[in-house]
């Protein structure tokens, strides 16, 4: 019987239409913008919780200290993001590609992600505790530290990216591919049912593994 293959993430097309500009005066929390594109503002510590960017794309944009807390993002683009501190916690991103950009720490936990492409991006601290990943692929990132800690992730792959501390602490996984990653360190391996290595990763995690399986090396 033929092992079975790890699945990879089903990335919904992104189609923009024809885009009116919006500037940063003309946002609000629980806002709905449909149709827009931001290039140049900055959003900086504005209070934008709840708003709803739908077939938008947002450019140039400095979202650092912005609450952006129960945010929604579909069938958007984002590119060259800046933030020292990004903070979208309990979102829903839907058909999104995050690209080009340099978050400091990321706050977004518990939130949904859904058909979503972090791309060649400079990531501090990422925070997604309790998020729900389906369908979600890391390209070429560096992350400084990756907290998955009881997230729900389905289809997920990361080529390319290089993590220097990756936390999976009570994550369940089904069909994560890790094997082009580059992890330095790797919290709690015995939540790795479900993902997918190389041997040579799983040679490299040895060590954390057999410690978390309480044996003892010695010699």
């Amino acid at each position: 019987m033929a092992a079975k293959k790890t699945l990879a993430p089903r990335i919904n097309e992104i189609s923009l239409p024809e885009l009116s500009p919006c500037r940063a005066e003309e946002l609000e929390a629980e806002g709905y913008f449909e149709a827009k594109s931001l290039v140049g503002q900055d959003l900086s510590d504005l209070d934008l919780s709840g708003i709803q960017f739908v077939e938008s794309a947002l450019e140039d944009i400095n979202l650092d200290g912005t609450k952006l807390k129960a945010a929604a993002f579909k069938e958007s683009t984002l590119s060259r993001i800046n933030a020292a501190a990004f903070s979208a916690p309990r979102g829903r991103w839907a058909d999104v590609r995050l690209e080009n950009s340099r978050l400091g720490s990321v706050e977004v936990y518990e939130t949904g992600f859904n058909s979503v492409i972090f791309s060649n991006c400079k990531l501090g601290y990422v925070n997604m505790r309790g998020a729900n990943l389906l369908d979600v692929i890391f390209e070429n990132c560096t992350i400084d530290e990756l907290d998955l800690g009881n997230a729900k992730t389905h289809r997920v792959s990361l080529p390319g990216c290089r993590i220097g501390r990756l936390d999976i602490t009570h994550a369940s996984f089904q069909d994560v591919d890790l094997r082009a990653a580059d992890i330095a360190e790797l919290t709690s391996p015995e939540s790795l049912a479900g993902a997918t290595l190389t041997e040579q990763q799983v040679m490299f995690l040895a060590v954390s593994l057999a410690r978390n399986l309480g044996i003892r090396i010695e010699g």
